[in-house]
């Protein structure tokens, strides 16, 4: 098993090196959609953005320090689009650790920080026109479609089952 970031995951997938990958288009995984993931832009309470008390623009973040997490990619990217400041970490443990010390903001996965967001060390950033979200897809792709495995076709099964359910799950949530 392999953990990537972003285009990273495409690598091992187009190397042959992994059976089964799980990631976005922007990664290189283009196959069987699992589920969506909503990012929310973020920043620990007492940052500055937070401060301006006001919906906040792109110009606004260009002036603040973007957490990032670092492609896993050779080919990876050397800029990013829209960010003036950066530091770009190596895992999300990190990026998160950052963001919540107030170094910076971050567009986070809102599952894997909703206990930060309930304990108020994070706080959604009110940016303009409801953009404080983005929703990207969650692939799976086998390196040999027709032929991927008899263990690696079940797990996919099996990812394939959790990702219904946490969206029948998340969508009850929504109801609420």
């Amino acid at each position: 098993m392999f953990e990537t970031v972003l285009a990273g995951t495409g690598d091992l997938l187009a190397q042959g090196r992994v059976d089964l990958a799980i990631g976005s288009r922007e990664a290189g995984v283009r196959g069987f959609p699992l589920l969506p993931i909503r990012f929310i832009a973020v920043a620990s309470p007492g940052h500055p953005l937070h401060a301006l008390a006001r919906p906040l623009g792109e110009r606004d973040l260009r002036r603040h320090r973007r957490i990032l997490g670092r492609d896993t990619s050779v080919q990876r990217e050397k800029e990013v689009a829209g960010v003036e400041v950066r530091w770009t970490v190596s895992n999300k443990a990190t990026q998160i650790r950052a963001v919540v010390m107030g170094l910076g903001f971050a567009w986070l996965p809102e599952e894997t920080i909703r206990a930060e967001l309930r304990a108020g060390d994070l706080k959604a950033l009110p940016l303009k026109g409801g953009a404080g979200h983005r929703t990207a897809q969650v692939f799976g792709a086998f390196a040999d479609p027709e032929f991927p495995g008899r263990d690696v076709a079940r797990l996919a099964e099996i990812l394939r089952a959790r990702a219904a359910a946490a969206c029948r799950k998340e969508k009850g949530r929504a109801k609420r």
